[in-house]
């Protein structure tokens, strides 16, 4: 249901069932792999590259841009539901904390690929998006979602580090503040 704010209606990012396959598929594949590495204990071959791959191909051909942010929430929320982290349930992926820097390398480079970030704003949309996620997930789970709140702000971070080097060319273009 849309939110009407100063006379403007605004669309809050939960999106429409039927568009949450592709991301609950994804993610029921990542975590299947993940068990799976888990008890063969080679986590550190573990790699989602291509389960994430097609995804971003699926959200570039069939989703509008300015709904990406929007269905990015829902992704990585789902993502930390399902790990257990959201709720702070130990489950049965709750492990995946064992290879959290693998899972945050990868949903970086996948919100990397969607985005194909080269300017500012970019990546104040990522950033941006990451800072709801936290907030929603604060408002509704309270502390029992700290882990998740903490996977998702290390994303944060890590697109940050992405912006750095641009922050820094144009300071030199520009000038500093």
């Amino acid at each position: 249901m849309p939110t009407y704010l100063l006379y403007k209606v605004i669309e809050i990012p939960y999106i429409k069932q039927d568009y949450r396959t592709k991301y609950n598929q994804a993610i029921k594949k990542m975590l299947i792999r993940f068990k799976a590495h888990e008890e063969k204990r080679t986590l550190d071959a573990l790699k989602f590259d291509d389960i994430l791959g097609k995804l971003s191909f699926k959200i570039l051909c069939d989703v509008d841009a300015k709904h990406y942010d929007g269905e990015m929430n829902y992704f990585l929320t789902k993502l930390n539901k399902e790990t257990g982290w959201l709720t702070g349930e130990v489950g049965i992926n709750f492990g995946i904390y064992k290879a959290v820097d693998i899972l945050r390398d990868a949903v970086v480079n996948f919100m990397l690929s969607v985005y194909h970030p080269n300017t500012y704003y970019d990546f104040n949309r990522m950033m941006g998006f990451c800072v709801c996620c936290i907030k929603e997930m604060k408002r509704r789970y309270g502390g029992r979602a700290s882990m998740a709140m903490s996977f998702v702000g290390m994303v944060m971070d890590d697109i940050w580090e992405k912006l750095v080097p641009h922050e820094e060319i144009k300071m030199k273009e520009n000038g500093d503040v």
